[in-house]
């Protein structure tokens, strides 16, 4: 029973997770950029039907289609930036376009199906499990509202003849409407505002093709000039569908969400799986902690431009320690205690780094910065006193978070083989666990010699300041291999060492 309860509390915080996505996916496009990034609303929209997803075919194929529309809306936002931060005024109508009509053909052939996959596996869901609600019609949720409305009035003594044949009409001509379940009409609004969204917001960038910057006397009229006034016409338009779809859908989460049989029906499916299949706990820790491993060796990277560093050095150890956190359960109290520590002091003596390196352009403007040597000599006395600190408590973190991947490899890698004629079990995993271990050799050669480059470019800086390109492809290069070994490293762990261990720890 205490299962089913805490099943049914993670599927709950997970429902509530629908209401910032739909708010941030019911935002229109404004000037071809969304003022609310959609590929947030795609990422609570995966975590919230995570759990679904392991009990249905069909909701594990909407999580997958959900993910590529995550990646797709980071594509578009880091391509609009692109296109407004680094190409000319005369080139940027095109580029638009193209980028707004190729992506939102994709979008909407991906999008569409997963709708009418996302709520046919809800109602085979809710077939399964007892679900009364989901298949409730809105013929018989108004003929209901109505009377009970009817009811109170008898009640309070105001019913009159007039009204009684009023309600009599209404509720037969609700009669004679067709019938439909509640979740057929959401998914049919859910894809008439996506189609409304993404054609709204392709059609106003087509005035493009009447923009002739070297010609403009070859075009008879030129609706280009317009297209700020089409731009907020469609806004408008995309906001009211917006409203209208994101009310419909909160009432009807509202609604179901009041089906308490199907839900601890749904709980109790979970609580099943979970017994079934209990090698998904670690393997999705490991998941999540190599995915934020991942994301702390691209913080790594040194993206500097005028002086500033685009990819903050101090995020790198904040990721470490929700990989860490990930994986604590695993992992002895002692490496825990130094990983924790060191990431600890990476993090904060980063931040102080990057802090005074942002008030440095708080004092001097980048214009400043870029005509006066004074200035930029200051700026490198200043990364250089920095650099030894630093540097050292990058290394203390990648010690660290070597530590933990060997503690992981000894604990957790088995040769997967049975013992032969001329060696054992216990050689085989050894030899293995040896050949795991030579996964991370190559990683830790490249952050040594990117820990060397970076000091020697803060004390070349004053001299040549483009040494830090050196800094930006060393880096590159070590956070590509450092990925992808981490994730192979993953793949030779075994999860039922680690459910036997997990206790003990």
């Amino acid at each position: 029973m205490d299962k089913q309860k805490n099943a049914l509390q993670v599927i709950g915080w997970r429902m509530w997770l629908w209401l910032p996505a739909l708010l941030v996916l019911s935002n229109p496009n404004l000037h071809a950029l969304d003022l609310l990034p959609d590929f947030i609303g795609y990422a609570l929209l995966l975590v919230a039907i995570r759990r679904l997803a392991l009990l249905d075919a069909g909701f594990a194929e909407v999580k997958r289609a959900f993910g590529r529309m995550m990646w797709f809306s980071l594509a578009r936002m880091i391509g609009l930036v692109w296109v407004y931060t680094a190409t000319s005024a005369y080139e940027q109508p095109t580029l638009i376009l193209s980028i707004c009509f190729v992506l939102g053909v994709l979008e909407l052939w991906i999008i569409l199906p997963a709708c009418r996959q996302l709520f046919g596996s809800l109602s085979y869901l809710a077939m399964r499990s007892d679900g009364k609600l989901v298949f409730e019609s809105l013929r018989a949720r108004k003929i209901e509202r109505l009377m009970a409305k009817m009811r109170r009035w008898e009640q309070a003594g105001s019913l009159s003849q007039s009204k009684q044949l009023k309600f009599d009409r209404k509720i037969r001509r609700l009669n004679e409407c067709p019938a439909g379940d509640i979740t057929d009409h959401l998914r049919r609004s859910c894809q008439v505002f996506a189609v409304a969204k993404t054609v709204l917001c392709v059609l106003p960038e087509f005035a493009a093709l009447a923009y002739a910057p070297y010609d403009a006397g070859a075009i008879r009229f030129n609706w280009y000039i317009y297209i700020n006034g089409f731009r907020a016409i469609s806004w408008v338009v995309v906001m009211v569908f917006g409203i209208i779809w994101l009310c419909r859908t909160i009432a009807y989460i509202r609604h179901i969400s009041n089906d308490q049989p199907f839900w601890e029906c749904v709980a109790e499916k979970c609580c099943e799986d979970a017994l079934l299949h209990p090698e998904r706990k670690p393997l999705g820790r490991l998941r999540s902690a190599m995915v934020l491993m991942t994301v702390g060796f691209i913080f790594f990277v040194n993206f500097r431009l005028d002086g500033i560093n685009y990819l903050p050095s101090f995020v790198a150890p904040i990721a470490f320690l929700g990989a860490l956190a990930s994986l604590a359960c695993y992992l002895p109290t002692a490496v825990k205690i130094i990983s924790c520590v060191a990431f600890a002091a990476h993090a904060v003596l980063s931040a102080y780094a990057w802090g005074l390196s942002n008030q440095f352009f708080c004092q001097f403007d980048l214009a400043t910065y870029n005509i006066s040597w004074h200035v930029r000599d200051e700026y490198a006395r200043l990364v250089t006193d920095m650099a030894w600190p630093e540097a050292i408590a990058t290394l203390l973190s990648l010690i660290a978070l070597g530590l933990v991947l060997f503690t992981m490899i000894n604990r957790y890698a088995a040769s997967g083989g049975a013992s032969t004629r001329c060696h054992s079990s216990e050689e085989l995993t050894r030899e293995r666990k040896r050949k795991i271990k030579g996964y991370l050799l190559f990683p830790t050669i490249l952050g040594v010699f990117l820990l060397a480059a970076r000091i020697v470019n803060c004390y070349m800086l004053p001299i040549f300041e483009m040494i830090w390109l050196v800094d930006l492809f060393v880096s590159l290069a070590f956070a590509a291999f450092a990925s992808l070994r981490v994730f192979a490293v993953k793949d030779e762990l075994r999860p039922e060492r680690m459910l036997l261990s997990c206790d003990e720890v």
